[in-house]
């Protein structure tokens, strides 16, 4: 622990130090500049700093002052000498969570669950495809699907095929596993073909059934980034009517490859996240369910946190630094929401960035059914 908060002291010093560099720079002097005292400069961590917006700005994002300067630009203004501390380090953290994520890329440890339009259609005859178009509280999306998708695929019903009546286990309990390999297997899902999943949602019907496929032991699925929005932006061709795939032959393992935490395990998790909107984390509005407020512990990353103004989502390493933020990058990991759907989000981008998680299928809805468990708001 001694090392990584000398590390961390370092990192923070090296930014502060570039932030002084700005100032000369740029001759912007309505702030003071001084770093954490104690601290040297750490050359290794200039090198990684710049490599680091290097592959910001060649990714097409904002460069690394544009992002963490300007945290450390404000945090530096704090008077209290203890408080500009903490914040120094809280900003520090995130640079080493970025620089360690880039690190993990560049060593091949992340290998990504989603996929962009171009690559789908690259690999569209060799890959089974599902329409999981859902609106929460709307018609299910078979006439939308029927109006047009995908070519080849096959229209996945989420409240149908994708859960369980609503009850003790929450609004969208995790389906029967009998009917859901029923379910795959009529759409056509195979064990040794890869799958890939889309929504209008923004990911959030199609991380469902990602991790659903996932949990049960499919090998290769992946969620396409932007959905149906992206898949047509993009100038890609169109299919209209209802799909019949064969049938498929996915038979559920009994070795599941993703985690779950039960009611009497959540509030032992060392970083719980919540899924919804911060409004209703905080227990001000609470538009579905009778309880407002969130479990105790938990911290509020809320699904649009995943992605960018394009409606896509962010890249593993900005993901990385956001569930670092909430220091979700140690110890243990869950995420839930308001009834075990819209998680699935968060642990899509969890897995994007190479973060292991588990989900609490019950969720919020699922936790309020008894009354003795403690909840909080604010």
């Amino acid at each position: 622990m001694d090392e990584d908060f000398g590390r961390i002291d370092a990192i923070a010093a090296e930014i502060a130090a570039e932030r002084r560099r700005q100032v000369s720079r740029w001759g912007r002097q309505d702030h003071p500049s001084a770093g954490p005292a104690g601290t040297e400069p750490f050359v290794p961590v200039v090198e990684r700093c710049k490599a680091l917006n290097d592959a910001r700005m060649e990714a097409g994002g904002h460069s690394w002052d544009a992002i963490l300067l300007e945290e450390v630009f404000e945090a530096l203004a704090e008077p209290d000498p203890v408080r500009r501390r903490v914040e120094l380090l809280q900003v520090a953290a995130v640079a080493a969570a970025e620089i360690e994520a880039i690190d993990r890329r560049a060593a091949g440890q992340v290998d990504g669950p989603l996929i962009s339009p171009d690559q789908l259609a690259a690999e569209l005859a060799d890959v089974t495809v599902l329409d999981v178009r859902y609106l929460m509280g709307g018609p299910p999306g078979a006439e939308e699907h029927a109006a047009g998708h995908v070519p080849g695929a096959t229209y996945v019903d989420l409240d149908e095929d994708l859960a369980d009546p609503p009850g003790v286990g929450g609004r969208h309990p995790l389906p029967d596993e009998q009917r859901f390999e029923a379910a795959m297997r009529r759409v056509g899902v195979r064990a040794d073909r890869p799958v890939v999943v889309y929504d209008d949602w923004q990911g959030r019907a199609a991380a469902r059934a990602w991790w659903l496929l996932r949990f049960h032991g499919h090998p290769d699925v992946r969620v396409l980034d932007g959905g149906w929005t992206a898949w047509q932006e993009e100038g890609h061709p169109v299919e209209v009517g209802e799909t019949t795939a064969a049938a498929g032959d996915f038979t559920l393992s009994a070795d599941k490859l993703m985690a779950v935490v039960e009611p009497d395990g959540v509030l032992a998790v060392d970083v719980l996240i919540d899924a919804r909107a911060a409004e209703r984390f905080r227990g001000e509005t609470e538009p579905v369910d009778p309880v407002a407020g969130h479990i105790p512990g938990a911290v509020n990353v809320p699904t649009t946190a995943n992605l960018d103004e394009r409606g896509r989502f962010r890249s593993a390493d900005e993901l990385y630094a956001v569930y670092a933020r909430v220091g979700a990058t140690s110890g243990t990991v869950a995420a839930y929401c308001g009834s075990g759907v819209t998680a699935a989000h968060d642990l899509l981008a969890l897995a994007s960035a190479g973060i292991d998680a588990a989900l609490y299928p019950g969720s919020w809805s699922g936790w309020i059914t008894d009354p003795d468990r403690p909840v909080e708001t604010g």
